[in-house]
């Protein structure tokens, strides 16, 4: 079995592995327009969000919108992280967290996430 590595730089939040994604042909139905692809050059996404589970160790739920990521297509290049947070409506985030069930005040940051699938 092999084992790929994807860095995301993400600005939203860490959230706990959700319990209800045990179940996952239901919960894959609400996230599976905002997934991402280790196979993909692109980063996926449903209007600027990104969801990113942590499905080999069940560790995290990341939420949020990814300003770069680096794969199996690439290496790391320079990547400034800005002072605040992204030009985009902070608010899409926190309806994606809230339609993946958490509550939508959680602290939004800066995240270097890296995941292994």
């Amino acid at each position: 079995m092999s084992v790929n590595q994807t860095l995301y730089i993400l600005y939203g939040a860490m959230l706990p592995y959700p319990d209800d994604a045990r179940d996952e042909d239901e919960y894959y139905d609400r996230f599976e327009d905002y997934e991402d692809s280790y196979h993909d050059k692109g980063i996926g996404n449903k209007n600027g969000v990104t969801i990113i589970l942590d499905g080999m160790n069940g560790d995290f739920c990341a939420i949020g919108h990814v300003i770069d990521k680096v794969g199996r297509h690439g290496y790391a290049t320079h990547v400034a992280i800005p002072n605040g947070p992204p030009d985009q409506d902070i608010s899409l985030i926190r309806d994606a967290i809230e339609m993946m069930g958490y509550d939508r005040s959680v602290e939004l940051g800066w995240h270097f996430i890296p995941n292994y699938s």
